[in-house]
């Protein structure tokens, strides 16, 4: 626990419990252990190496059509505009943000469907973006691969974006990476024509959108213990298997807004990183989960 006690870019609102979670975590081992993570802002980076905001997979398509389709960009900034400050308001429930969410969502897609994109086209795009892995994630999902542990990336942002992104531009090879999110319609010449329902969006990434006849539920099904990360409210509750009964650990990458926001992430998630561009955390804790050790109960 040293390194996380140590860290000043780690809080935690208990570390008994922590120490506690990551001990069943260990005790359970890699055959009962499945990350789920968000992709945007927590595999990929929420800063670039000189210090600007990269971009979600929803966003690029803002800078990478400004020449070819100089409309879509503005449409998605005025979306992005009203309905960003609606998902951290302190002024609405969840219960009331969900039906904002859907909003936004069905109005991005809508509008990226209206441009009757080209594949090959949005893998030139994804190819060119300014999408950066978080520093140590290659060695992370190694890690998990090595020992035959599920990383199920549970994005609402663009699945297909995400697939070419780590086939095409960071070439991952590993074969234990499992994408749920939104995907593109593409029709016989390969334009996108639209979107596949159910849509996912911040507060909908549960088990309501696995299918228990699907491959990835037959993956994970038999594993009772989760490793979660996500970098906003919406991903604490994200869930695959809703009759899992075991034990979970949350980690959530707090990327701006400290000052009002760290005691919020404290309170909903078991560890926080507080800009953090690295996948340092996570490691740490699988590789305590493959030795099989025990940290110091505090």
């Amino acid at each position: 626990m040293d390194f996380l006690i140590n860290n000043r870019k780690v809080f935690m609102k208990s570390k008994e419990y922590v120490s506690r979670i990551i001990n069943a975590l260990s005790e359970g081992g890699p055959k009962n252990l499945t990350v789920i993570s968000d992709f945007d802002y927590t595999i990929s980076s929420y800063y670039d190496e000189n210090g600007n905001q990269n971009l979600t997979t929803h966003q690029l398509f803002r800078k990478g059509t400004e020449v070819s389709n100089p409309d879509l960009g503005p449409k998605l900034k005025k979306h992005f505009d009203k309905y960003f400050p609606l998902e951290y308001s302190n002024e609405l429930t969840i219960a009331e943000k969900i039906p904002l969410m859907e909003e936004w969502w069905r109005l991005s897609h809508d509008a990226i469907a209206e441009e009757r994109l080209h594949r090959d086209f949005i893998v030139d795009v994804v190819k060119n973006s300014n999408l950066k892995l978080r520093d140590c994630f290659k060695k992370f999902n190694r890690q998990l691969h090595r020992m035959n542990v599920p990383l199920v990336v549970f994005s609402a942002g663009i699945g297909d974006v995400i697939d070419m992104y780590f086939r095409e531009k960071v070439k991952l090879t590993e074969d234990n990476i499992y994408i749920v999110s939104n995907s593109m319609i593409f029709d016989d010449d390969n334009i996108c024509t639209g979107f596949i329902e159910p849509l996912i969006h911040t507060f909908s990434k549960n088990s309501s959108v696995i299918k228990e006849n699907s491959p990835l539920f037959d993956v994970v099904k038999d594993r009772k213990n989760v490793l979660l990360i996500g970098d906003s409210f919406g991903d604490t509750t994200m869930e695959i298997n809703s009759k899992r009964k075991g034990n979970t650990l949350k980690i959530g990458f707090l990327n701006f807004n400290k000052s009002n926001l760290l005691q919020k992430y404290i309170n909903c998630y078991d560890i926080v990183c507080v800009d953090d561009q690295t996948m340092e955390v996570p490691n740490y804790i699988t590789k305590i989960i493959e030795s099989g050790v025990y940290v110091d109960e505090l």
